[in-house]
Parts: C-alpha cells; structure tokens; sequence
C-alpha cells in the first residue's frame, strides 16, 4: 500500500529497530559528541538505517510527574532531567556547544564536559529580584535548548525565565509515539499555574506548537480574575495555528494504521531537536489547533505580540494573520470597525519578516512593523526566513550562521544532500518550490537575521505592557 506523504508541519520535520540496552549507549556516549554526529560524512546514515537516536533507552526506572499538583518548579526541573538522562541515548554524549545560558546554568563546568543533556533539558534562569517572570514554551521535535539565545535577552532585561519541557520530547522520536496534546495541555497548564503562584508579573511566550499550547490556556483554562490580571501579555513566534500541508488532518488515520508510525525517518543527529517525525505527532497538533480555531475568543485585555515569517512552509501564515484580526476585535473596548490609529491604547503588535509589498493585506487592528536587515554579510545569503528560525539567533554557536548543524534534512537521500551540508554552501532560505528549483542544495535557515532588530521590537513590547 503507498501512502501519500505529509508534507507537515511544526518546527522540524524512521526500520523499527529494538531499543539500544544501556551499555550500548554508554558506549556511544563514550566514542561520539553531538558535534561529531552532526558532521558525520555520509549526513549519519547509518543511524537512520539502525534507528540508534531514534528510539528510547531502555531502562527499569520509572520517571512520572504528577502536573496536577502544586509541586514546585524545582522539582518538576528535577523530574525532566532524570527522565531525559534516562531515556535519551544521547544524554551523556560529550556536547561542547557552549551558550549565554548554558555558561550561567553550568558554571564552572568545562566545555569539553558538558552534555547532550545540559543543553536541552528545561531550566530557570533567574534574574536576581525579579518580580517578573516569562515562560517559554518549544515547538515539536523540538527542545528548551531552542529558547537559549531569546532566554539571554529576557535575562539581561530583568526578567527570571521558566522553559517547558513537552511530553515526548528531548529523549527520542519514539516518546512521540503514544503521547497525547491533552498531557502537553496538562504540563503547559502546570507551567502557567507556577508562574502565576511565584511572579507578581507574568508574561507567556511560545514558538510553533508551544505557541498554540500558550493560546489554549488563555482560551480555554478557566481562571479568576486575580490571576488574570498578572497577566501582562503574550509573545509568540510562528505560533501553530493551522498547518501549510493541506493534508495534516489525515495523520490520525494514517497513524492508526497497524506498523505504520513514522512519517520520515532519519538519523537524529540533531542533539536539540528530533529529525525523525511520527504520524502521531502530527495528528495531535492538529487535534490541538482544532481545538483552539473552534473556541471563541472570549473577551480579554491581554496584549498580544507575533513574530512570523511571510513564507512559513510549515504552518499557514494567513490564518496567523486572521487569528491575530479575531484577537484584537476580542480585546475590551474594540470593536470590529476600530482601526488601530484610532485607538492608541491597542498594543498587539506584529512582526512580519516578508516583504513590504505585502504590508496592505496584515492585519489592520495592531501595530505592524516589517523589519529591514541591517547585516549584510547575512542577508545577502539569505533567500527568506523559514518557519523554525524566528527564535535563533545568527550567533548560535549550533544553528547560527557559523554555527556547526545545517538542516538538509529536506534533500536527504538525493544528489543535493551532500552539497547542502558542505561547509561552502552558504545559501540560506525556506524550503519552498521556488526556492529549491532555483537553488536545490539549498540548506533551511535555522537562524533569524533580524534577530537583534526583533529583540528590541520585544523590549519596547514589554516595556509598554507592564506599565
């Protein structure tokens, strides 16, 4: 039987092969780093065809959390770190990618010491004082790690961060398999509830799925009014609205289909976010963006900043831009007919990385800016901006524009994919037809050339909502 592939959806795009015992991934961890695996010369073919980063460690541990309780953030920090070092084959892997936040979080700890595992698992980094405090929640197949350079900013402006492990991830594609959007809703509601009980001021941010999942508290979770009013405003990047394939909502059929779990199966030689991608993840992110485009906004003061990029091949930017019209029509004291220069106190704000030309059809009820790079070296080699990048900066030292990983993982087992990883190739962009007819070695951006531009476009966010 063929089955017509997905071409989906959020923040990343598998031979079912046994789970490698422990000593196996000892051994691993001894031989190989997340950088060595990264530039594996054959792009770690051998690991997609074994499936060795593809599926859990085996272990008798067992490693639950309860997100009903009012367990403290510590603790939940605690339980995410012994479940990933547990069940994650490359955890103990030797990871020397060093960050802002990595050398806060680790201090003193050499860089040829530090771990898989330091790196992606959730953190607070706190900012001494601080009453307030943002959460920040990843994208699918993705990790905390991705939130390193944005947690950086928000430190340096005074604000304590709080990261959000999803259920299923940072150990192996195969978490993915069984896990539902109801356990991530549940886990992003724990999260918010911290934040509420422990800052006086409270700001929400997600990419991708993460951003859905921080919409569907404010939607659907039910909270008093004293809560509420803690909370200042939200800021999503790329948030998982509604997915670009036009056949993301059959993954559930295909899903339930006996032996059939994956989608695409690679290498996962991606220490930060999985390569491989179940059915079963697609089907419950299009459970989750169902479920949010079927609530009525309810009516709310809550300010609302988006960062999106105009050719996202991954979810649908114009239902991002009508879902950001419906919220500010739902804001008190808006009505349908109000236009943002008449209402001054309107604080959504939106920014676009497209084209200016397209600035007539965005949203009419928030403030818009579209943003002009200001580093050429970068933005010559950039064709535009791709769904995942918008959270990056061009300084990663992993995903940045020197940065050791370039995703090809969209040529992968072509003629192309060989020159889209070589170290020569510096032509950056979303996958789009156009693009990959014009450049086919083409590699997807995984960084955000306005990243400074966007950082200050967050401060004055930020700085106009907490007053």
């Amino acid at each position: 039987m063929k089955l017509i592939p997905l071409i989906f959806l959020i923040t990343s795009v598998s031979t079912f092969g046994l789970s490698p015992e422990p000593l196996v991934a000892k051994k691993i961890n001894q031989e190989l780093t997340c950088i060595s695996i990264a530039q594996d010369t054959d792009g770690g073919g051998k690991y997609a065809e074994s499936g060795k980063f593809r599926n859990l460690v085996e272990s008798d541990a067992m490693h639950s959390f309860s997100y009903s309780k009012n367990d403290s953030f510590s603790d939940y920090l605690d339980f995410a770190r012994a479940k990933i070092e547990a069940e994650n084959p490359k955890a103990m892997m030797p990871c020397p990618i060093q960050t802002e936040v990595s050398r806060t979080l680790f201090d003193g700890v050499a860089k040829n010491l530090q771990t898989t595992a330091d790196l992606i698992s959730p953190y607070e980094l706190r900012s001494e004082g601080a009453k307030q405090g943002i959460l920040l929640v990843h994208g699918l197949t993705d990790s905390p790690f991705m939130f390193h350079d944005l947690s950086a900013e928000f430190n340096k402006m005074g604000i304590t961060v709080r990261t959000l492990l999803i259920p299923g991830h940072a150990t192996a594609p195969e978490g993915l398999l069984d896990v539902s959007e109801k356990e991530w809703r549940e886990a992003t509601n724990f999260a918010v509830n911290s934040m509420l009980r422990d800052f006086d001021s409270v700001l929400l941010g997600g990419f991708s799925t993460g951003g859905a999942l921080i919409l569907d508290q404010v939607i659907n979770a039910k909270r008093p009014k004293h809560e509420m009013e803690k909370l200042k405003g939200l800021i999503l990047w790329a948030p998982a609205l509604q997915a670009k394939s036009t056949l993301a909502w059959a993954a559930k059929y295909v899903d339930a289909i006996p032996f059939i779990d994956y989608e695409t199966k690679s290498a996962d030689v991606d220490f930060a976010k999985y390569e491989s991608f179940p059915y079963n993840a697609a089907a419950q992110v299009h459970k989750l963006m169902k479920r949010i485009f079927d609530t009525k906004i309810p009516s709310h003061n809550i300010p609302l900043m988006v960062i999106m990029s105009e050719l996202d091949q991954t979810v649908d930017s114009s239902k991002t831009l009508d879902f950001i019209n419906r919220w500010a029509e739902s804001r008190v004291g808006v009505s349908q007919h109000t236009k943002v220069t008449e209402t001054p106190f309107v604080q959504d704000r939106l920014i676009y990385l497209g084209k200016r030309d397209k600035q007539a059809s965005l949203p009419s009820k928030v403030n818009v800016k579209v943003l002009t790079c200001h580093q050429k070296h970068l933005c010559e080699k950039v064709i535009d901006i791709s769904h995942n990048a918008a959270p990056i900066s061009p300084n990663n030292p992993y995903y940045g524009f020197d940065g050791v990983y370039k995703n090809c993982e969209h040529v992968r087992n072509t003629k192309h994919f060989s020159s889209c990883k070589s170290e020569s190739n510096k032509q950056l962009g979303e996958i789009t037809k156009e693009n990959l007819a014009s450049y086919p070695d083409m590699a997807r951006l995984t960084f955000n050339p306005y990243f400074q531009e966007t950082v200050s476009e967050i401060e004055l966010f930020i700085d106009v909502v907490k007053k």
